[in-house]
């Protein structure tokens, strides 16, 4: 479980959020919608441990996430642009994420991969935006977290990848531990 409680974050004068408080329950789906700048994704970024509150607190699993390891071990935070490493391919990311992740599944990413239709050598910065997105996202899900908090994921996806990434989550919640949080607009 994700408790946020009372969090508010500010860059100078600009208040991204103020006084947040929330609970993630453990195999829902949390979404979070809103408008440019609303401050979706300085929530997610605090929620990862990325961003430190100014005021408040976030606990995952009964632990403080911002700066700590045994708890950023429950979490893969996908960015809403997702960053890879100079012309790396999609088989150099995976093998980046499998020493990051230690129960990252190597056999369920080349088997999301081929049924996405992504080509496993190919340089990650020759693709689509979309195609960028789906390999963020099968990163995400092989990462085997318990929480994927995933910023503006379906921004750049077609329809039939749009449904393909929710059946996919939809099967992750029904056989595993898995709670997807999701901001979009």
């Amino acid at each position: 479980m994700i408790e946020v409680m009372s969090i508010s974050k500010s860059f100078g004068d600009i208040k991204a959020i103020t006084d947040i408080s929330t609970t993630i329950r453990e195999g829902s789906v949390f979404g979070l919608v809103g408008t440019n700048g609303a401050g979706k994704s300085t929530f997610m970024r605090i929620l990862s441990g990325i961003l430190k509150a100014d005021k408040g607190s976030v606990k995952i699993d009964n632990m403080e996430v911002f700066e700590n390891i045994q708890a950023k071990k429950l979490i893969c935070f996908i960015p809403d642009t997702p960053y890879y490493f100079n012309n790396a391919t999609v088989k150099e990311m995976m093998e980046y994420y499998k020493i990051i992740y230690p129960e990252f599944s190597e056999f369920r990413f080349i088997e999301l991969v081929e049924k996405f239709g992504l080509d496993m050598k190919r340089k990650i910065n020759t693709f689509s935006k979309g195609m960028k997105k789906q390999v963020s996202v099968l990163l995400g899900i092989c990462t085997n977290t318990k929480y994927l908090l995933c910023d503006e994921t379906f921004d750049g996806l077609d329809p039939v990848m749009r449904q393909a990434v929710k059946s996919i989550f939809a099967s992750e919640i029904l056989n595993r531990e898995f709670t997807p949080i999701i901001a979009s607009h």
